[in-house]
């Protein structure tokens, strides 16, 4: 099936909008559902194992991005800067907002992390510097701009892509005592929870997105051969990173977070796969309100990101922190996205007005 250059990849909006969806419920059971919840019930499973496609929104993010038409370095890098600017907004708005404006943290948030109030400066400023999923974003909009503007082969990218994944378990915890320096070791290499989606190996995601994307023009746009060449290489990466998660789990797979190669390859194969399969179901779909809602949190996936994160914190002063069982948890899944999609819905109305009163 091939597409004018203009047009949108549904299935590519689909799962960057059903990305954003699972996120929600990811962290409404993080926050709310009890450890027995989480760890030991089928709610917990399910959605842990829906979480696994992170991968599709970074794998999505690199295909918008070589197919978009803002490319240059500077608007890459200016994006960039955007995007991290939002991150460290949304830790301070998720964290110190409730903890010391509204007082209304649960002390359950704080025995996670052994601490007792008040809080120092250094740990508030230890939390507003978390690095999240648009600490990565933000990051890797700077390098993206760089191989997009000067690697003209889309074998390139997939190089970089490798070089990235390959080494990330062995870099892992790299770092320096220079303070400065430190936290972009962090953000680069990290091996513990300040930093949840180190560059090394999530960025390889992107890069990934990047050769698809660049693949997609050269086969001048046909839509339907380009989920083809990602089902095969989506088969491909899945033999070889599950064959070396089996071999090795803890160093290949690890915790989710800090991925060694095997588990890079086998969670950017297992979203391929996916990929296809969501093309099978979409490609021909007629319009209808699930589909809808997802292309709309596709097109709002950053202002929705912040503010489900940002709801989900403020909830503990309702709901508690990490008390619920499995069906309380469900229940109060739709709350949160209903909330979710309100706030949204009322941010953009606002963001009109503003940009109607400034003047041109």
């Amino acid at each position: 099936m091939k597409a004018k250059a203009s047009e949108r990849i549904k299935a590519i909006d689909f799962g960057r909008g059903m990305s954003v969806l699972v996120m929600i419920l990811v962290h409404t059971l993080w926050v709310y559902g009890s450890i027995e919840t989480q760890r030991d019930s089928m709610l917990g499973h399910v959605i842990h194992i829906l979480g696994k496609g992170t991968a599709m929104f970074l794998v999505s993010m690199g295909v918008s991005f070589v197919l978009s038409s803002r490319q240059s370095v500077a608007g890459s890098m200016k994006r960039g800067l955007i995007i991290l600017a939002v991150g460290y907004l949304m830790n301070i708005l998720k964290f110190i907002v409730p903890l010391e404006i509204f007082h209304t943290m649960p002390e359950g948030f704080l025995q996670d992390y052994g601490w007792t109030r008040p809080l120092s400066a250094g740990k508030l400023i230890w939390l507003a510097s978390l690095g999240d999923i648009l600490q990565l974003a933000g990051l890797s909009l700077f390098f993206m701009g760089l191989a997009n503007r000067y690697v003209k082969n889309k074998f390139g990218l997939l190089i970089i892509a490798l070089l990235i994944a390959l080494p990330s378990r062995f870099l892992s915890g790299v770092s320096t005592d220079i303070t400065g320096l430190h936290y972009l070791c962090e953000l680069l290499f990290s091996d513990g929870w300040h930093v949840y989606f180190p560059a090394f190996p999530w960025m390889s995601f992107m890069f990934a997105g990047m050769f698809f994307g660049r693949w997609y023009k050269e086969l001048q746009y046909d839509q339907d051969l380009l989920f083809k060449k990602m089902l095969i290489w989506g088969v491909v990466l899945l033999l070889i990173g599950g064959g070396l998660c089996y071999y090795d789990f803890s160093y290949h797979f690890g915790d989710f977070f800090h991925l060694g190669p095997g588990g890079a390859f086998y969670l950017l194969g297992l979203n391929l796969v996916v990929f296809w399969l969501v093309h099978l179901c979409v490609k021909n779909a007629k319009t209808n309100y699930f589909l809808g809602l997802t292309y709309y949190c596709s097109k709002n996936v950053t202002s929705m990101y912040v503010i489900q994160w940002t709801l989900v914190f403020w909830g503990t002063m309702i709901f508690g922190y990490k008390t619920h069982s499995p069906l309380s948890t469900v229940l109060i899944m739709p709350i949160i996205v209903v909330a979710t999609f309100g706030v949204n819905y009322l941010f953009k109305l606002a963001k009109k007005k503003v940009m109607k009163a400034v003047p041109s």
